[in-house]
């Protein structure tokens, strides 16, 4: 599974250590899911750690971290289903399957599959509205105004941020995932 990984510097190999040890509760859930899959969860999954919602995005002491899918193929959910409930700062991570765009704002984190490109513009504006952290596989997300891309170049998933985005919304972003990360939009 690290073939997938990227180092950009020594100091780089500890923070994705830390993100690949999320990797290993993803191995026991073996329904057919291929490993790009339970690589993009893991990251998902970790993101959240590195991540600062807005103080009206979430409420640290009453609520769930609620990720949210959409895709036509459930991958991304099979993927997903071992962290369901774990808890990252307190909170326990649910996940949703949104089927109507109009029910993201229950969100605070909505994943959307490459294979739902074409409902990414229509997304993006409610998106913003709610200042949901965005996240998608789709190739040019974070060009188009998508917060976090995963994009698979050569072989390897690599992290886009889209730092203006990111900014905009409120978000809060570590240092140690920016380092790891290339930067897009950062004006």
């Amino acid at each position: 599974m690290t073939q997938y990984l990227i180092f950009k510097s020594q100091k780089n190999k500890f923070i994705i250590l830390f993100i690949t040890f999320g990797l290993f509760s993803f191995s026991t859930h073996a329904q057919k899911i291929s490993s790009e899959d339970k690589i993009k969860a893991s990251y998902v999954f970790n993101f959240v750690r590195f991540i600062t919602w807005p103080s009206q995005g979430l409420n640290k002491k009453k609520q769930s971290v609620q990720v949210c899918s959409i895709n036509q193929n459930n991958r991304f959910d099979k993927a997903f289903k071992p962290v369901i409930g774990k808890k990252i700062s307190g909170q326990p991570l649910m996940f949703k399957k949104i089927k109507d765009i109009e029910h993201i704002s229950q969100c605070h984190l909505l994943y959307i599959d490459k294979s739902e490109k074409e409902q990414i513009h229509s997304l993006l504006p409610l998106i913003k509205k709610y200042r949901i952290l965005s996240i998608s596989d789709s190739h040019n997300f974070c060009a188009l105004g998508g917060i976090i891309g995963m994009v698979k170049r050569k072989g390897r998933i690599r992290i886009e941020i889209n730092l203006k985005e990111a900014k905009s919304a409120g978000f809060k972003i570590s240092s140690n995932l920016l380092e790891v990360a290339t930067i897009v939009n950062q004006h």
